[in-house]
């Protein structure tokens, strides 16, 4: 990918530049965090969490409420994607930390249904 080929000759030729980049899945994204890409930002990550939040106030939920389910999600998803970055190189392991990350956040954020406001038949 052109990114990490311009990751890695930036960080190469100039290790002191801050290095932004885009990134297309999880796997590129923790590529990126292995050349020193300080910010990366995924291709559809931001967009499937607003589409969340719209969802949600769509569904009849609180629009506050939802904002901080999805910060609070953003937030935990960060956290997993720090802890798998370290493991992404042994693919037993970090498969072990994904599984394990899937079951935290069920736990977290699961349980809860969509339940309509009184009065309306969705």
């Amino acid at each position: 990918m052109v990114s990490l080929r311009a990751a890695a000759t930036a960080h190469r030729h100039f290790p002191q530049l801050r290095v932004l980049s885009r990134a297309c899945n999880a796997r590129h994204t923790l590529r990126l965090m292995d050349l020193g890409v300080q910010a990366v930002a995924s291709d559809t990550y931001l967009s499937a969490l607003e589409m969340a939040e719209c969802v949600g106030v769509a569904l009849g939920s609180a629009p506050a409420a939802i904002r901080a389910e999805v910060e609070r999600f953003r937030e935990h998803d960060q956290r997993n994607l720090r802890r798998l970055h370290g493991l992404h190189h042994d693919e037993r392991r970090m498969l072990a930390a994904a599984r394990a990350a899937v079951l935290e956040m069920e736990a977290v954020f699961g349980g809860r249904e969509h339940r309509p406001p009184a009065g309306r038949d969705d």
